[in-house]
């Protein structure tokens, strides 16, 4: 006997599901899973770690609009559900026992069964979803909780008795009305987006279809929208030991458009009853799945690996944020193209996010402040803020006109502000904008964090958002307009030495590359007396038609202008100015690994200053050196930095600094200032009275020399796959690729990277190659992720550990290493090498590009044995022009 038991009570089909924070809490046990009938069951196998999909597991089910889902007007027909009309969702999850275990099966961290639950509720709310189970098997329910109906299948009859018994189930204890929509989604579609059902549920709608299929090169998917009278009708033989509800569910949507009419008929008459009346042709409609792979079955350990594959593309895939448009946060914030991902709804609702966090916290009282650089709709989303913030009851200090991020840094502490907010890109392209969130003390937040808030913001709906009109807010006092340039000016000026500069004054050429340090660093270095020229200085949110990077490919103009001209220095800043890059009297662009052991030089030796140094993982050894010549500490930490504060504060460094021309000092605010570090190095000069080439080699006399080499590889949502597998094939002693990111901030690799709790990774094989969002989150912990017995070489030199903390970097001895790891802000795959010669560093970078591009090698002793390769056109010297690693964020 059929059962049918509801989750909710008294769900209303046919009122709108306006979204709540409710979301599951997946179990992650083995049993036996509910499965839909299927017609090729699989044996089971062995579990297969591998990563979610696009629209995560039940474990991320969050509630959805259905007049989202649908969209679209209805067509010709007058009789079509309403555009905003709720639609109701049955999934076929019961079966045989075998069909079930198949189903069970683990895809990335979850059975196959709950991805395909997971794109129904992308689509409809979760309150609106039967779940079709089988009768002796309760399985699924208990894991997946009472966020949904379930109506328990008797016996294994068909997909077709099936669809009938979650027809019947549907809704209750009310049932659905004879015009409400359903959706019946076989359960086996694992790999289906849930584009492609909200594709069907709009085109059905459009076209005013009866009955509208899922099809792919002309073959049904698996999934169809119609009415539940239009269903009840088609499926009111289907039930014990008729022929129609043993037969192929996709048999009967096939003959409703005309086509076997007669079949059905004789068929729904099988046990010798009366022949039915032959019902009138349905008007049917078709919606194309655009990408093949979500129709690949799985019913072999072969095919589930193949799904694994595809489902690791999608999770790599670098549009998918962009398309959903949803919120999500990276290494230094969040960021987004505008007019998808960043509009000013999503800022409203990350706003409306924040808030509710500082209600819940108490911490109302303590304000925000709020402010913008140059791009377009900075300033528009600086206000739209403000209002959301004040419309919630909480303070805003508003900055008046551009700001560098920089400043917001310092104001959040300066203000005692809970937060300080800054919408920047920092140095991506001009078509991008974005967030920068600092806590009260100035530091970025940790994962935990910007994970709340992306839930947070990304549950709401327009609706849920509380704001007030700005200038009512300015009336009220809840927005003040307040210019803190002076304070955070008079800052850097009580660290700075402007009495040593004024002795000795520069001349001086800045390019804030259209950015915002102009007005800043122009008041610093006049109030020094030195003589300032500006280039790129205008506003132009097109940035000159480039990124605002301060790469030396960018800063040729810079160049050519020091070389040729009075100039006994060139500083460039980043877009948002918290990047520094610097040119010689020469104009020889100085990398940033050899800028930060020149100044970490500078504050010891010359300034007096005690304390050791803390750089990132694509960061020069060569400050570990000095560290330990002036018998000071040195730590590693994960890109991000975030990391190099902390670590900062851990040991009571006295500079952190990442290769991608970020850095900080102790005492100044926590966070990476280029207005500082450009003033820092000016006093520098004006104190020794000698030019950096002489400076640089006052270092090298005491800590030696190594050379930087650094290239990038178009990375191809395939390399993400591809390059974990060459290297676990390559290395002995490796375990074999696993690949169990899951997410934006990926929560870490098998083979022991960081997985995103603070706790090292606990695997010794080799693991995934990167954590999702180019930032290691293991936040507190750090992970400290090596893999097993490895052994090899890379440029000759042998291989002495392995760290895949924050991608794999391998230790050469010798003050020698290379690194492999995919970017978290662009698609590359960035390849780094260091070593105590140009030549020794050219053949790490080029064994790793060949590691990464070339075919799987088979286990060897050594993994410089692939073909020759160079290490590309972006590859440079530490000597020379080099592309830095973007990666630090902002």
């Amino acid at each position: 006997m059929d059962t049918v038991s509801s989750g909710r009570d008294n769900p209303d089909p046919d009122a709108s599901d306006q979204g709540t924070s409710d979301r599951a809490n997946p179990d992650q046990g083995t049993s036996d899973r509910a499965n839909p009938d299927q017609d090729t069951p699989s044996s089971d196998g062995p579990d297969r770690d591998a990563a979610g999909q696009e629209a995560g597991g039940p474990g991320d089910l969050g509630p959805s609009r259905p007049d989202q889902a649908a969209g679209g007007q209805s067509g010709p027909n007058h009789d079509a559900p309403a555009p905003g009309a709720p639609v109701l969702a049955v999934v076929l999850a019961g079966g045989d026992r075998a069909s079930r275990q198949l189903l069970s099966r683990k895809l990335g961290d979850q059975p196959v069964v709950d991805h395909v639950i997971a794109a129904t509720a992308a689509v409809v709310a979760a309150s609106n979803i039967t779940i079709v189970v089988s009768a002796d098997d309760d399985s699924l329910r208990s894991r997946l909780g009472e966020r949904f109906c379930y109506a328990a299948q008797g016996e294994p009859l068909g997909p077709a008795d099936a669809a009938r018994t979650g027809l019947d189930g549907i809704g209750q204890p009310g049932r659905a009305g004879d015009e409400t929509l359903v959706l019946i989604v076989s359960g086996d579609l694992a790999l289906l987006r849930p584009a492609s059902l909200r594709g069907l549920i709009t085109r059905h709608r459009l076209k005013g279809a009866d009955l509208s299929r899922l099809t792919l090169d002309g073959r049904d998917v698996g999934a169809y929208v119609a009415k539940a009278a239009t269903w009840r009708e088609l499926l009111a033989g289907a039930g014990r030991g008729s022929a129609v509800g043993r037969g192929s569910l996709t048999r009967i949507v096939g003959n409703a458009g005309g086509r076997g009419q007669a079949e059905i008929r004789d068929g729904a008459a099988g046990v010798g009853g009366p022949a039915a009346k032959q019902p009138a042709a349905l008007k049917t409609s078709e919606y194309q799945i655009i990408d093949p792979d979500e129709l690949h079955d799985i019913n072999t350990d072969e095919d589930l690996a193949t799904a694994a594959d595809i489902q690791l593309k999608r999770l790599f895939a670098p549009q998918h944020a962009i398309e959903s448009g949803a919120i999500r946060f990276g290494t230094g914030g969040w960021r987004a193209k505008i007019g998808e991902g960043f509009t000013i709804h999503n800022v409203r609702r990350l706003s409306q996010a924040l808030a509710g966090q500082m209600i819940r916290d108490g911490a109302e009282a303590a304000g925000v402040v709020i402010g913008g650089d140059r791009r377009f709709l900075s300033l528009e989303a600086a206000e739209a803020a403000a209002e959301v913030f004040a419309g919630n009851n909480i303070p805003v200090t508003l900055l008046p006109g551009d700001v560098p991020t920089p400043l917001v840094t310092f104001a959040a502490p300066h203000l005692g502000a809970h937060y300080g907010l800054v919408f920047t890109a920092s140095h991506n392209p001009p078509q991008w904008n974005g967030l920068k969130v600092f806590r009260q003390d100035g530091s970025l937040p940790l994962a935990a964090e910007t994970d709340r808030y992306e839930a947070d913001a990304n549950a709401l709906t327009r609706e849920d958002i509380v704001a007030t009109d700005l200038d009512a807010a300015r009336r009220a006092g809840f927005v003040q307009d307040r210019d803190l340039t002076g304070p955070y000016i008079d800052a850097i000026e009580q660290i700075v030495d402007i009495g040593v500069i004024r002795a000795n004054p520069l001349r001086v050429l800045v390019d804030p590359m259209y950015g915002t340090s102009q007005f800043t660093l122009g008041a610093i270095l006049t109030d020094a007396r030195c003589r300032v020229d500006f280039i790129h200085e205008r506003h132009n949110p097109l940035f000159g038609g480039r990124s605002p990077a301060p790469d030396p490919q960018a800063l040729t103009a810079l160049i050519d202008l020091v070389r040729t001209g009075p100039y006994d220095l060139g500083l460039a800043t980043d877009g948002d100015a918290d990047r520094i890059a610097i040119v010689d009297q020469d104009g020889r662009y100085i990398s940033t690994n050899d800028l930060l052991a020149l100044l970490y030089w500078y504050l010891h030796e010359i300034r007096g200053e005690r304390g050791g140094v803390v750089r990132n993982i694509a960061t020069t050894h060569l400050l570990d050196r000095l560290a330990a010549h002036f018998q000071e500490s040195s730590r590693e930490v994960p890109v991000g930095f975030k990391h190099i504060t902390k670590g900062m504060s851990d040991d009571a460094a006295l500079l952190g600094g990442e290769s991608s021309g970020g850095l900080t000092i102790r005492g100044h605010i926590l966070g990476k200032d280029g207005i500082f570090a450009c003033a820092l190095v000016v006093e520098m000069l004006a104190r020794t009275g000698r030019p950096l080439a002489e400076l640089l080699d006052n270092v090298y006399a005491l800590a030696g020399r190594l050379y930087a080499v650094e290239t990038a590889l178009p990375a191809t949502p395939e390399m993400r796959l591809a390059v974990p597998r060459r290297l676990a094939a390559t290395l002995s002693g490796g375990q074999g690729a696993s690949a169990n990111g899951t997410g934006a901030h990926g929560t870490g690799a098998a083979g022991g990277g960081a997985d995103g709790t603070g706790e090292p990774g606990r695997g010794d094989g080799i693991g995934a190659l990167d954590n999702g969002d180019g930032d290691a989150d293991g936040d507190e912990g750090g992970g400290e992720g090596e893999a097993g017995a490895v052994t090899g070489t890379l440029g000759g030199l042998p291989i002495v550990r392995l760290d895949q903390s924050d991608g794999f970097k391998f230790y050469l001895g010798g003050d020698a290493w290379g690194l492999l790891r995919f970017s978290g802000t662009e698609p590359v795959l960035r390849v780094f090498a260091e070593a105590p010669s140009a030549e020794l560093a050219d053949r790490v970078a080029q064994d790793l590009v060949r590691l990464a591009s070339g075919p799987p090698q088979s286990p060897s002793p050594g993994i410089a044995s692939a073909p020759a390769a160079t290490a590309g056109p972006n590859s440079a010297r530490s000597s020379e022009p080099a592309t830095p690693n973007r990666d630090g964020g902002a």
